[in-house]
């Protein structure tokens, strides 16, 4: 593993394209067994309902005309290296743009090198491009190393909340929408 940052001459952060899909699922698989998290990642699994739907979906939404989400990948010499995917987000408070980073992962032969730094360096010429005024992302409140890398460059912990809704709390909740949306006769 390297521990030493490498030169900027061997690095190429791009933005993705059609051609890199099958990369990037290979990479987001990759990221999900490093974090111990593959049982979540319903496109890695050949047996899960409706898996080509869900890939086929995933690739619309990254290459739409306006794309629901978008990814940067990292190549060292020619040899993809990692990822971050991100899609924009607007806060009505602060009536500002702002980005949200989905997910950020550096094969683990290229971790210690300031990859992850050069990505989310990427990511914040980005957001400045575009008028966001910050980034925003989750980070496991048990993973002080990952907390330590993001502090590293200045991140901090928000004071804010995320929840999530989905499966079955989410039909249910969407269900009964259509007791109060019914149109009077």
């Amino acid at each position: 593993m390297p521990t030493t940052k490498l030169h900027p001459d061997r690095l190429l952060i791009r933005e993705v394209e059609p051609g890199d899909f099958d990369f990037l699922v290979e990479m987001v698989m990759e990221m999900s067994r490093f974090i111990s998290m593959e049982d979540r990642l319903w496109i890695a699994h050949e047996d899960i309902p409706n898996r080509d739907l869900r890939l086929e979906r995933l690739r619309d939404a990254l290459f739409a005309d306006q794309p629901l989400f978008e990814a940067l990948i990292l190549e060292v010499e020619g040899h993809p290296a990692g990822f971050c995917t991100f899609h924009t987000s607007f806060s009505t408070y602060r009536g500002q743009l702002g980005i949200f980073l989905e997910d950020l992962f550096v094969r683990d032969s290229f971790q210690r090198s300031g990859l992850g730094k050069q990505l989310m360096a990427k990511l914040a010429t980005v957001a400045k491009d575009r008028g966001c005024n910050r980034i925003v992302w989750n980070v496991p409140a048990d993973d002080g190393n990952l907390q330590r890398f993001y502090k590293g460059f200045g991140a901090r912990k928000a004071e804010e909340w995320t929840m999530t809704l989905h499966g079955k709390p989410l039909d249910e909740l969407a269900l009964s929408a259509a007791e109060w949306t019914k149109k009077p006769k």
